[in-house]
């Protein structure tokens, strides 16, 4: 079964967001992806609820292309 995806617009300071994508490309990775596993990890580290089936989201998004891709993003589809 599929987890149910929410979109959300993200502002970031232009900075943040540029060294975001570089590390993302860094590992294959759309901006998305990255943003999606870091909060996955952050949840997790803070013990919230559902916090290890964060990651598995996270790890999921990736794995089955469900994430939305950078160009999306800066054209404000989440």
């Amino acid at each position: 079964m599929k987890p149910k995806i929410a979109a959300y617009a993200l502002r970031l300071p232009l900075p943040l967001k540029e060294q975001a994508e570089r590390l993302a490309a860094g590992q294959g990775s759309s901006l998305n992806q990255f943003i999606v596993t870091a909060v996955a990890e952050k949840v997790s580290s803070l013990g919230g609820a559902g916090a290890a089936s964060g990651q598995r989201l996270g790890a999921a998004a990736g794995a089955s292309g469900m994430g939305v891709e950078d160009d999306d993003v800066s054209r404000g589809g989440v």
